[in-house]
């Protein structure tokens, strides 16, 4: 396990790699991306609010098969999830009593069947009763005011309908979230 320290220079989120044409799967070091995504995010948010401050943990799999992906789908997507989990840390840490220290963990596995990518918050966790509504397209937790993103109803599509993939959540409110992601071993190369 990894925590974040020191800095890094952020490369450009939403570029594509060169020669990259977008919808285009390649295979790719999902280690890597997340690795970069989880930077970005991190210093976006510091970038919004100097004096946020949260627990950051990585705990990659050391050696994780590459995975045949759009990374640059892909890297909207986890960009996003990572976002909304450092929004809800820092809300709670608005509200929080004394002693609350957010912490968000990034886990990547190999399954027998899924490659997995893991996004556990401490956060406000999700209210609603039925926890997949959130996939609901114009769905939002957010107020009316607060930008929503990327929106997990095109998260949703761009892991089950693009990738053939799993995108679940585990939510207990008031006490976190958590969002799986999980690419099929077939789109392995």
């Amino acid at each position: 396990m990894t925590l974040l320290t020191g800095t890094k220079k952020a490369i450009g989120l939403f570029s594509n790699e060169p020669g990259l044409v977008a919808g285009e799967k390649v295979t790719t070091d999902l280690n890597a991306l997340i690795d970069e995504i989880t930077d970005q995010a991190y210093y976006s948010m510091l970038n919004q609010s100097a004096e946020f401050q949260c627990t950051l943990v990585r705990d990659l799999e050391k050696i994780l098969p590459k995975v045949d992906i759009d990374p640059h789908a892909i890297r909207i997507v986890i960009f996003s999830l990572l976002t909304n989990a450092l929004e809800t840390v820092k809300e709670k840490k608005s509200r929080a009593p004394k002693g609350y220290e957010p912490k968000i963990t990034i886990t990547t596995r190999k399954l027998p069947r899924f490659v997995q990518v893991r996004i556990k918050d401490n956060g406000t966790g999700i209210t609603e009763k039925d926890p997949k509504k959130v996939f609901e397209p114009f769905y939002t937790t957010k107020g009316k005011d607060i930008h929503t993103g990327l929106g997990l109803s095109e998260s949703y599509r761009i892991i089950q309908v693009l990738h053939k993939g799993e995108l679940l959540i585990e939510s207990d409110p008031g006490q976190g979230s958590d969002f799986i992601v999980r690419f099929p071993i077939l789109s392995l190369m």
